[in-house]
């Protein structure tokens, strides 16, 4: 399986990596909770690696962000970045 992330993944990373600011983490932090590396979580927040939806959802209920609004928003910034291109 190709380690390529696709500019939908791309656009979940971007809206994940937004969630954990405007709720006052740190990667660090968010590292620290989940049992990962802080490079590591990095690397998926910018699109680099794929971030898996265990990952994601663990890392939602680090953050206290609810699934559904997350997903709702992520969507919506996915599709926004596929009518740019």
């Amino acid at each position: 399986m190709s380690q390529e992330v696709s500019a939908r993944a791309k656009a979940y990373a971007k809206q994940l990596q937004a969630d954990i600011k405007a709720n006052r983490w740190t990667q660090q932090n968010v590292a620290a909770e989940v049992g990962i590396d802080v490079s590591n979580l990095s690397k998926k927040l910018n699109g680099k690696t794929p971030l898996g939806l265990d990952e994601m959802f663990e890392i939602l209920d680090v953050i206290g962000v609810d699934h559904a609004d997350y997903l709702t928003r992520a969507a919506a910034l996915a599709a926004k970045a596929a009518r740019k291109a």
